[in-house]
Parts: C-alpha cells; sequence; structure tokens
C-alpha cells in the first residue's frame, strides 16, 4: 500500500484585508447612497414664497403664459321686402386677425397648491388652469366682402350686419379659445415656463438636490389623471435668458 501524503495546504485567506476591503465599501455606500425615504424630512416651503417672486402684475395678479394669433371669420345675411317685393338678402362675411391672451389667476388665498411624495422624494406644484385674460381685434386688418340684394344699395346695405358681426366677434373668440383642446395646448406650452421658475425657486431654497427632492412636477387642476411628468430633478439645466414667458408660436 502506498503510504498516505499529506494533502496539499489551500490558499490563505487573508482576513484582515477581507475586512478592511468590507468596511471600506461599507462606508463608500454610505455616502454615495441618499438616505432612505422614511428618515427624510422634506424642506419647508410656502407656496406663498414661490407665487412673491413670481414676476406677475400685482394690481392683478396674472401670470400670461400664452398668446394664441388666430384669424376669425364669420358670416351673416338679410333679406328685405318693401310693399310685399321681395328687395333679395344680403350676404355680409367679415375676416379680421385677432390675438388671444392666457394668464393663470394667481389671487386668492391658495392658487398655487405643493403636494409632496414621501417616498419618491418629489414635489408637485399644482396651478390653477390658465384661462382667456384678453381678446384683441386688428379692425385695421380686417376684410370685408358684401354682397347686395337686387333691389338694395350696395353702398348701404349690409352696414348693420357688418357692425353685428363686429360687435359678436370679441365673444365669439373667448368662447372658441377656452375650448377644452384649446386649453389643454395652452397648458403643455405653459408646463416648461412653469417648470424652470418652480426649478429656480427650488434651487434658490436649497431645496432641488441630493439633500431635498429629486423631481418636481407641474401640474393643472383642469388636468385628467394623477400622474404629471417630471419637469425638473436635481440636475437642473441653465435656465434661458430671454423673456420668461415668450408668445407661442
Amino acid at each position: 500500500m502506498a503510504p498516505l501524503s499529506a494533502a496539499a495546504p489551500g490558499p490563505r485567506v487573508h482576513w484582515p484585508l477581507l475586512l478592511a476591503a468590507l468596511a471600506a465599501g461599507w462606508l463608500l455606500h454610505g455616502r454615495l447612497s441618499p438616505r432612505l425615504p422614511q428618515s427624510w424630512a422634506p424642506p419647508e416651503l410656502k407656496p406663498s414664497d414661490f407665487i412673491d417672486g413670481i414676476p406677475v402684475a400685482r394690481e392683478e395678479l396674472r401670470l400670461v403664459v400664452g398668446v394664441m394669433d388666430v384669424s376669425k371669420g364669420a358670416s351673416a345675411e338679410s333679406s328685405k321686402r318693401l310693399f310685399g317685393l321681395d328687395l333679395g338678402t344680403t350676404r355680409v362675411s367679415v375676416s379680421v386677425p385677432a390675438r388671444v391672451h392666457f394668464a393663470l389667476d394667481l389671487s386668492g388665498d391658495e392658487p398655487v397648491e405643493f403636494r409632496l411624495d414621501r417616498r419618491r422624494r418629489s414635489l408637485t406644484a399644482v396651478f390653477p388652469d390658465p384661462e382667456v385674460q384678453a381678446v384683441e381685434v386688428f379692425s385695421a386688418a380686417k376684410r370685408v366682402t358684401t354682397e347686395a340684394g337686387w333691389g338694395r344699395l350696395s353702398s348701404r346695405s349690409g352696414r348693420a350686419l357688418e357692425d353685428a358681426l363686429d360687435r359678436g366677434l370679441p365673444d365669439a373668440l373667448r368662447r372658441e379659445a377656452s375650448a377644452p383642446a384649446v386649453l389643454a395646448q395652452v397648458r403643455e406650452r405653459a408646463r416648461p415656463q412653469l417648470a424652470r421658475l418652480l426649478a429656480t425657486y427650488l434651487k434658490r431654497a436649497g431645496a432641488l438636490g441630493p439633500e431635498g427632492f429629486w423631481a418636481a412636477k407641474v401640474r393643472f387642476r383642469g388636468e385628467p389623471g394623477d400622474e404629471a411628468p417630471v419637469v425638473a430633478r436635481t440636475e437642473v439645466p441653465a435656465l434661458s435668458a430671454r423673456t420668461p414667458f415668450p408668445p407661442a408660436d
């Protein structure tokens, strides 16, 4: 029988080095990893402080968030009879360029609401819905087409119809600009503008970053659903030097 030989020694484990590496990794993980949401205390923020920093007209507290250029057309007709004789029908059509201004009403006690999500460490600013603030009708560029009835004076026929159409144009423009589809477009155009203001406020307050909120969102009260797109994170791009609210295309 062959004599038994001693087993070859296995690789030696350098326990002090291993423990030191584990300790260093744990410390590095603790420094690089953010604190758990359960132990995080959100910064104290006041919507009133945020509103005070927004450049709005103090006498109205309305923030213009969109301008839309449109062309509005309208038409009307009128028939006339004299002593039983049909003098024909006069038709008038007008087309006029106009400009609609949309704004947020920031008056009242709580026009903007801050909603906190501790688990995601996000802040959602809920703004009032945009509304039609003003309608400008550029009457100097108005185009009028008049088809006078066969028995009526072309120089005078249709003047009353034209005046009636002119009076009704502003209200008609307001109604069309207040349609849900139009307001949805205005909200999407206003969202990045409001996001810049919100991000600037959070950065100045030291509330956006590793120790503060990780994300910020902008919502409107009339928006459907509960989710809102993230508009600002811990790394906020540099603000543009242009006017805060440029006219919409």
